[in-house]
């Protein structure tokens, strides 16, 4: 045998097997200390290789376990129903807290459109209950289509840091009016929600051009619902005429949804004037829908001027059968000493009367000695012509 052929051959082979198994335990060694390896990825999870930010040290797997939860959840039919909308934003909190760069990632990542809507605006709540700044500043990064829906979900949360939110909508008016003005009304819109009326009247009167006079008498409308007499308190601030009788309508239309009798008593503190008028009439209107007997009897105590006759008037022009008879309305019709209200108010009432009895009309007309026989003739005549068209509406459906 020749061994000084085969010597080498050995020596070689012997070097490459310790070669090949210092390689592999290299490998091992390195895979158990979570140094890097080759990974292949599932297409769903490649939106992460875009996004650089190193892992927090702290917890590396946090993130990577809510991944797992929402993406469990965006096959579970109740992920997709309203009722979960609570359960979503406090897992966004969560993920906000680890990274909200990432959390945007995985919200914009879902498959499902309105799923896929509802997990981002839950995300940019949370991002703006920690730090509103930078939340708006990606909302405003976006396009434009979409921008009312997370401007509006970024403040939800931003306005839990009243102040913070505030400032960064005063800033905005100055750097960008349109997106300033929108985010204001917002804003102004929120904080008269939960009562801060002062708050918002102080932002919305930053504001400019259509946005400033919607959001203003929205807010009055809302303040004079809940607190008429600092909201008309107010008023006096609005150093803009138009604004000013906008914004006093608004109130009083909001006071008159929820307190129309103690409206009506402040109208009557007044003044002969506009404004007293606009009170009454705001008062008057809503009342003779709501409750008809009630303004009867208020009217009742009335002394007889123009707020009876306006308020007599607007009770027989909202108000019918169903709610008092047209006796009674032709009462009120009587004391009203205003010609042209008593005129409009006859009117109404003898048209009125004539579709439900026009038999107890021309009977009632007769015998009322408070009409002038001119009056008294039209009525009769007009209560003749309407019973002759209903006699030929019936004859016309007989065989």
């Amino acid at each position: 045998m020749n061994w000084s052929r085969k010597i080498p051959l050995l020596f070689s082979c012997g070097l490459a097997c310790i070669l090949i198994a210092s390689i592999g335990w290299r490998l091992v060694e390195r895979a158990e200390n979570g140094e890097a390896t080759i990974e292949i990825r599932k297409p769903e999870e490649q939106y992460r290789m875009a996004n650089t930010e190193p892992e927090r040290t702290s917890d590396s797997n946090s993130f990577g376990k809510q991944e797992n939860a929402w993406s469990q959840l965006d096959d579970l039919p109740f992920a997709r129903n309203s009722d979960s909308d609570d359960q979503l934003l406090q897992t966004a909190r969560d993920l906000i807290a680890d990274s909200p760069e990432k959390a945007i990632a995985f919200a914009q990542s879902r498959s499902d459109p309105a799923f896929k809507l509802r997990l981002l605006l839950a995300v940019l709540r949370a991002w703006g209950e920690t730090d509103p700044r930078s939340a708006m500043s990606w909302v405003l990064s976006q396009d434009e289509s979409a921008r009312a829906s997370e401007m509006e979900a970024t403040l939800k949360g931003a306005v839990t840091q009243t102040d913070i939110a505030v400032e960064m909508a005063r800033e905005l008016l100055g750097k960008n009016p349109d997106a300033g003005n929108v985010c204001a009304s917002m804003l102004a819109g929120m904080l008269g929600a939960e009562g801060r009326f002062e708050t918002a009247f102080g932002l919305v009167a930053e504001m400019s051009g259509d946005s400033k006079a919607n959001s203003m008498a929205a807010l009055f409308k809302r303040w004079g619902a809940e607190q008429p007499e600092d909201a008309l308190k107010t008023l006096g601030m609005v150093s803009n005429e138009e604004l000013r009788k906008s914004a006093y309508q608004a109130a009083l239309n909001g006071w008159s949804e929820n307190n129309y009798s103690s409206l009506a008593a402040y109208a009557m503190t007044l003044p002969s004037g506009a404004a007293r008028d606009q009170a009454l009439i705001a008062a008057v209107k809503n009342w003779s829908l709501q409750d008809p007997a009630g303004l009867g009897a208020w009217l009742n105590a009335l002394p007889r001027g123009p707020e009876f006759d306006f308020g007599a008037s607007m009770m027989i022009h909202k108000t019918d059968n169903a709610n008092r008879s047209p006796e009674l309305a032709a009462g009120w019709v009587e004391s009203i000493s205003d010609p042209d209200l008593r005129r409009i108010s006859l009117e109404h009432l003898v048209n009125q009367w004539v579709r439900i009895d026009p038999v107890a009309a021309r009977q009632y007309f007769l015998n009322s000695t408070w009409i002038s026989a001119t009056q008294r003739n039209q009525i009769l005549a007009r209560i003749q012509n309407a019973s002759i068209v209903e006699d030929s509406s019936i004859d016309a459906t007989q065989p």
